[in-house]
């Protein structure tokens, strides 16, 4: 194992944590719910991503490659439904969601039955990584993937403007705005690394940040009706996991940053 697959798999881990505390705390909130199930992508997307950098079986690699991308295909699916049952919006948040439920489903089954969305394995990099010859399906799977993350974006915007939503609430939007922003943007690197730019993956440091602007809209304006005390739990997992990318970061820089 080597210290960007340790990164992958603490952040995996985190991620699944936090999401099923959110749940546990209510679970019949379908807001408690939707984030559930978008961090529980976000740890199906990066634990499989550091098993690609630790495996040197080429079948477990290919394997996780195609895991790591049900991840990546339900990620945007439940980000626009949290975005929009945030930003109290139900009716859009139900009719997105079945409509990008099969395109999810359409995605899948060309992952796993066809080679139109991954061909083959590529030569491992040095860092461990095996990345993947991408086909035809694999370009509109982008293209949907990006539209749907900047809608939610977008609909999170028009929430923080909203004067109907309560001060309160439009606070809670901006952090996590902005959280989840910082992770969309080091997690999207990762796409890079399937046409040939091989980028030390030191920017999935940054992935389990989202987390701790979430956390703090938890603390400050009890969002997903968790506890104080929960949260202040939470927060200080995080600084311990922290601690350890500091202490297993694979260079000086790492473990700086």
């Amino acid at each position: 194992m080597n210290g960007y697959s340790t990164i992958c798999f603490i952040t995996g881990s985190l991620s699944f944590l936090i999401g099923m505390l959110v749940f546990l705390a209510n679970k019949k909130s379908k807001l408690n719910q939707s984030w559930f199930f978008s961090n529980l992508a976000v740890s199906v997307w990066i634990v499989f991503l550091g098993v690609t950098m630790t495996t040197s079986d080429p079948k477990l690699a290919f394997l996780s490659q195609k895991l790591l991308y049900v991840g990546t295909i339900f990620i945007p699916v439940f980000f626009l439904y949290f975005s929009f049952l945030l930003t109290k919006e139900e009716e859009k948040a139900q009719r997105t969601l079945r409509i990008n439920l099969f395109f999810a489903f359409l995605f899948l089954v060309t992952l796993f039955f066809t080679p139109l969305f991954i061909s083959h394995l590529k030569p491992r990099t040095n860092f461990g990584y095996w990345p993947v010859e991408v086909g035809i399906f694999y370009y509109p799977f982008l293209i949907w993937f990006g539209s749907m993350v900047i809608w939610g974006f977008q609909v999170l915007w028009k929430g923080f403007k909203s004067e109907k939503l309560a001060p309160s609430q439009r606070k809670q939007i901006k952090f996590i705005f902005q959280g989840v922003l910082i992770g969309f943007l080091a997690g999207c690197l990762n796409f890079l690394l399937d046409f040939g730019i091989y980028i030390i993956p030191l920017y999935n440091l940054l992935v389990p940040f989202y987390l701790g602007f979430v956390s703090y809209a938890i603390v400050t304006g009890h969002l997903f009706g968790i506890k104080v005390i929960l949260t202040d739990l939470l927060i200080g997992v995080m600084g311990i996991v922290l601690l350890i990318f500091g202490l297993v970061g694979p260079s000086l820089s790492a473990k700086t940053l």
